[in-house]
This record gives C-alpha cells, sequence and structure tokens, in this order.
C-alpha cells in the first residue's frame, strides 16, 4: 500500500468507501489502475485495501451502470447505489437509455432522493413510476406529451415544471414546491383540482390550460415573497374566483381570457403590475373595477359602477348576463345590510342601479332596516 498512501488522492478515496459513486468511482478506480500499472503496483489489492468494489455497485450490471453514468454529463452530477435505489446529486439528465419503449423506467431502476435537480424533459414519458420520492432542487418532466398523470411525482421539490405535457389532471404533484410551480401548456387540464393540499412558495403558471374556472386548487398558498406572479393567461375564465387565497398580494397574468369581464377572486392586496390584455373588459376597466372593489370592500358594489358605465350598455346579452347575475335580487338581498357603504352613494342615482333596486323583494322589516340607514325612500328605491 505505499504507492497508494502516496497518491495525492488517498484522502478522497477513502471518503468514497460509503455508497460511492459509480461515475466518480468509476474514475478513480481507472485513475489507481492507470497509475498502478505506471508504478508496477497490484490494482486488485489496491482497490480492496480501500475497501472499493472492483465491479462497482453490487446489483447492478454493468451495462445499466454505464447507462446511468450517461445521465451525469452535468460536471456535477453523480449517483450512488443504495438500499436497492439509485440516489442523485448535482443535475441529472434522465435519458431514453432508462426507459422501456412504452415510455416507462426499465425494471432494474428505482430512484430515491435527488440531492440537486432532476431533468427528464423530452422523453416521451408516459409514466413517473419509480420515480424520485424527493428533490431538493428542481424537478422538470416538462414536453412529455403523452404524459397524461403526474402519479409519482416526488413529495417535495424546489421548482416543479411540467409544461407543454398531456395532463388530463393534476393529481400526485407535490405536495410541497418551495419555488415555482409551473404546468403551463397542459391544454386538456381543464381544472386545477389536486393541488387544494399543495404548499407553493414561489409563483404559479397555469397558462393555457383550458381553465373555465379556477376554483378547487391550491387554497394552501404561502408565497415567501410579496409579489410573486400568478399567470392564468390563454385560458376560459370569466372571472378569478377560485385563485389562490394569500394573506400576502400577488401580481396577476390573466390576458387573453376572452370572456373574462373581472379579476374577482384575487387577494385585495393583489393586482399590482396587473396584465390583462385581450379580455372581454379592457385592462384599464378591469383596474377601476378593482379599484371600487377595494374603495367599498365589496365586489358587488363595484359591479353597480360597471353596469352605470356606456360601455356595458354596448355589450351583447349573452357577455352582460353574467354579470347581471352577480347582482341578481337573490344576491343582493343576501348581502342588503352588508352593503351599506354604497347605498347613500351618488352610484346609487343612476337609472341602471335603480332599476336594478326596483327588483329587489324585501320584506318590510329589511326595507326599514335599510332605509333607516340609508334613506333609500328619498330615492325613489322603496
Amino acid at each position: 500500500m505505499r504507492l497508494i498512501k502516496e497518491f495525492h488522492f488517498y484522502d478522497e478515496l477513502l471518503s468514497l468507501q460509503e455508497a460511492f459513486s459509480s461515475k466518480k468511482g468509476k474514475d478513480w478506480r481507472e485513475k489507481i489502475k492507470k497509475l498502478c500499472d505506471e508504478e508496477g503496483g497490484d490494482y486488485e489489492a489496491a482497490c480492496r485495501a480501500l475497501n472499493i468494489p472492483l465491479g462497482g455497485p453490487e446489483g447492478l450490471s454493468e451495462d445499466i451502470r454505464d447507462r446511468l453514468d450517461a445521465c451525469c454529463q452535468r460536471y456535477d452530477a453523480d449517483w450512488y447505489y443504495q438500499d436497492g435505489v439509485i440516489n442523485t446529486k448535482g443535475t441529472f439528465n434522465l435519458k431514453k437509455n432508462l426507459l422501456t419503449e412504452d415510455g416507462v423506467l426499465i425494471p432494474e431502476i428505482t430512484f430515491g432522493i435527488c440531492s440537486g435537480s432532476f431533468d427528464a424533459s423530452y422523453l416521451n414519458l408516459r409514466s413517473l413510476e419509480r420515480f424520485p420520492t424527493e428533490v431538493v432542487e428542481d424537478f422538470d418532466i416538462s414536453s412529455n406529451r403523452n404524459l397524461t398523470s403526474l402519479e409519482g411525482c416526488p413529495e417535495s421539490v424546489r421548482g416543479f415544471k411540467a409544461n407543454d405535457c398531456g395532463l388530463t389532471s393534476l393529481n400526485g404533484c407535490p405536495s410541497s414546491v418551495q419555488g415555482k410551480f409551473d404546468v403551463a401548456s397542459n391544454t386538456s387540464l381543464g381544472s386545477l383540482a389536486g393541488t387544494e393540499n399543495c404548499d407553493v412558495r414561489g409563483g404559479i403558471n397555469v397558462r393555457n390550460c383550458g381553465l373555465e374556472t379556477l376554483e378547487g386548487g391550491f387554497s394552501n398558498y404561502n408565497p415567501t415573497e410579496t409579489y410573486v406572479e400568478f399567470d392564468c393567461g390563454g385560458n376560459n375564465l370569466k372571472t378569478l374566483i377560485g385563485a389562490p387565497r394569500s394573506s400576502r398580494g400577488y401580481n396577476v397574468d390573466c390576458s387573453f381570457n376572452p370572456n373574462l369581464y373581472s379579476i374577482e377572486g384575487i387577494p385585495m392586496k393583489s393586482g399590482r403590475n396587473l396584465q390583462a390584455k385581450g379580455c372581454l373588459l379592457p385592462q384599464r376597466s378591469l383596474v377601476e373595477l378593482f379599484k371600487d372593489a377595494i374603495r367599498f370592500e365589496s365586489w358587488v358594489a363595484a359591479y353597480f359602477y360597471l353596469i352605470a358605465t356606456p360601455q356595458f350598455q354596448r355589450m351583447s346579452k349573452a357577455q352582460r348576463d353574467p354579470i347581471r347575475a352577480r347582482i341578481s335580487p337573490q344576491e343582493l338581498k343576501s348581502k342588503a345590510f352588508a352593503l351599506s357603504s354604497i347605498w347613500n352613494d351618488p352610484i346609487m342615482q343612476e337609472k341602471p342601479v335603480i332599476r336594478l333596486m326596483k327588483k329587489l323583494q324585501l320584506s318590510d322589516e329589511e326595507k326599514e332596516g335599510i332605509d333607516a340607514l340609508t334613506g333609500l325612500s328619498d330615492l325613489g328605491i322603496f
């Protein structure tokens, strides 16, 4: 062992005795063999003395080891075999050489913990079975258009990216995402169900996903920064009801929702840097509507201002009907007392609002209670 102990890498070799990796271990075995050949040392004796298996990790064939090594082209990437699973570190790029023709991992491979990033994009994946259980950094499965399900995803990741796949559901998505959650361009998605218990700390991108509603998802949203972005553009939304609830505000991009008439649903602290091009109402009108909602602490009150605008009158019946439904007599009756902040506002004297209020069927007791607060009888409403 005299020759081996004189090698400058002796200390590092000792650190590889427990769960050492393939790519790095293979490199070191090659160095040991070369040096032993040059110095006349015994290669096998040197490896045994350092407790380094000559054949690499037990249980994996040389072919499988070579395939795994091919996924470690980044300088920081590596893998090691321990307790029957493959753990990775650095930026591990999964390749088709570890997949069957059906787009699933070959039977010999089960991943465990990835202490770096795990990139499985552009592979025609059909399943995430036996994928890592945890990814410390970013997990990317984008552009796998045959992938319809997220079952098998890691429980915890830093960043999650699964855009341009064939997802029909978000069930199985990670329960913890410390960074951005990005599932844009899954055009068959249609719903955010499956994300209701996903703890996201960064921005959310659900652009171009065929969504007609935001309800049913992201009930546990805790961004670590005040103004991350929620991007729900390019869908079929009419309002943003169901948008993530958050004690912090966030930026919103809801552009190119052609039937969107309101950003109702986002927290009142949001709206900063709103992007809302190509919607039913222009961005300026949506911003004004939002300001009215904040001013009166009521979206119903904000719609009173909207229906009094010439812009509303020019809209088709089909376009006006969803807005009218938000301030129907039934809706107003349930909120009559809560709207005390607007009953004395000048908007109540506008003809569209007066006509609306005349349709409100209130009991004598309810009329007296509201009139005592506001004097609506003076306006000719009751």
